[in-house]
């Protein structure tokens, strides 16, 4: 008989890389376990397997949902950064843990499950804030609502009984040795490095009939910095007028009434057509576009990991990253393919577009790293810390956490 597992995860959906691990930790596990997924709204698993070419259609797991007053709770509370529902659903995945052989927390906050379980962080939002040094969600109700009404505690916390300290007795996951020790700074907790899964193989095109094009691939933001992409492009193009651009980005994540999006569609039309604007693409389509070209671009400053430049890096291309944050792992932290500014990125993407020998050095460096980033490395690992967790059990966990 299959231990059961409880899955909790925020929120299904094509578009952000957090999504993606949510994606093959489920897939992953479903075939392993008896798994019952907790999230606040159901996944779309054809839509899912669409955008990360994974298979949950074909994987069997149970659904648990929040109840209708569950619902009307966080609608109660005005709230913008999902903390409410996040919280609500933490809640009862506390009451629920203990009918389960293990639980699995993979969401955007660090996860306060009730008992020791695993957690896989992409980065320590909420050790950033002063919630950690007031009034826990765990002390007792009369100090609890006082604290809330002096605002010495979130209201989300109140709702959850949130307790750091039980969280801080979690085996942690982490997306980077970047992120493992922002974990470190900020909880004082050790993590384990588990790479995200890039979806993607090796082009089977010559690199010599690739184009000297850059692909860029994330959700339209300004963190992304793509505005900043074609401006800095355009510095190249100057010296190489053969290169090319091209920006992906989901259409959900592009709305053109958004200040962002709106700038970088008129910077990419101010440019003209060696700037292309891709909204949507199905993952096949994506695949053929890195294929075709041999470089990546990103550029957002102090990025967790990157499954954009990971994805990129799996097909082949040789990604620029910026220099900062886990992307840098993925280049193996090669200064030739990390940059600080756009006077540095400028001469780096010129020298390496002009040397050939430099590309096949760098493009064996790249290959041999990549297999790190690959779905099959991540199934390996995940099906491992959690094979390791449950033959020590709570108790043997926390001798092995806490010594």
């Amino acid at each position: 008989m299959k231990k059961r597992l409880l899955l909790f995860s925020e929120e299904f959906g094509p578009g952000g890389g957090g999504y993606g691990v949510s994606a093959h930790v489920l897939q992953t596990l479903s075939r392993h376990y008896d798994v019952t997924l907790m999230c606040y709204t159901p996944p779309d698993c054809e839509a899912v397997d669409r955008w990360f070419d994974t298979e949950l259609t074909e994987c069997k797991w149970r659904y648990e949902g929040p109840t209708i007053a569950e619902r009307l709770l966080v609608r109660s509370i005005p709230d913008t950064s999902r903390f409410q529902h996040v919280n609500v659903m933490l809640k009862r995945a506390r009451e629920l843990s203990e009918e389960f052989d293990v639980a699995f927390a993979c969401c955007s906050l660090e996860a306060d499950l009730g008992r020791p379980a695993i957690q896989y962080i992409h980065y320590p939002y909420m050790g950033h804030s002063d919630w950690r040094n007031q009034v826990p969600g765990s002390a007792p109700w009369p100090k609890l609502a006082a604290a809330v009404l002096r605002g010495r505690t979130p209201k989300w916390a109140a709702l959850s009984r949130y307790s750091f300290d039980r969280m801080r007795r979690n085996l942690t996951l982490s997306n980077s040795k970047w992120t493992a020790g922002k974990i470190r700074e900020l909880f004082d907790m050790p993590s384990q490095v588990l790479y995200p899964p890039g979806t993607g193989s090796l082009s089977p095109i010559p690199w010599n009939q690739r184009r000297n094009g850059f692909v860029a691939i994330g959700r339209m933001e300004g963190s992304k910095r793509m505005d900043w992409m074609i401006e800095m492009m355009a510095l190249v193009r100057a010296k190489v007028p053969d290169v090319e651009l091209h920006i992906c980005a989901h259409q959900d994540m592009a709305r053109p009434a958004e200040g962002i999006a709106h700038r970088v569609a008129e910077l990419a039309r101010a440019a003209g057509p060696w700037v292309q604007m891709h909204y949507n693409l199905p993952r096949g389509e994506l695949a053929g576009l890195l294929a075709v070209n041999r470089f990546g671009l990103h550029a957002k400053i102090d990025e967790h990991f990157g499954m954009a430049p990971a994805e990129m890096a799996r097909t082949g291309c040789l990604p620029f990253v910026h220099d900062s944050g886990g992307q840098v792992e993925i280049v193996d932290g090669d200064p030739r393919l990390c940059y600080s500014s756009t006077e540095d990125a400028v001469a780096k993407i010129v020298t390496l577009i002009g040397d050939a020998r430099l590309q096949d050095e760098l493009r064996g460096k790249v290959a041999r790293i990549a297999g790190n980033f690959s779905p099959e490395s991540f199934a390996a690992g995940l099906l491992n810390h959690v094979e390791t967790f449950l033959a020590l059990g709570p108790e043997g966990h926390l001798k092995e956490h806490l010594r």
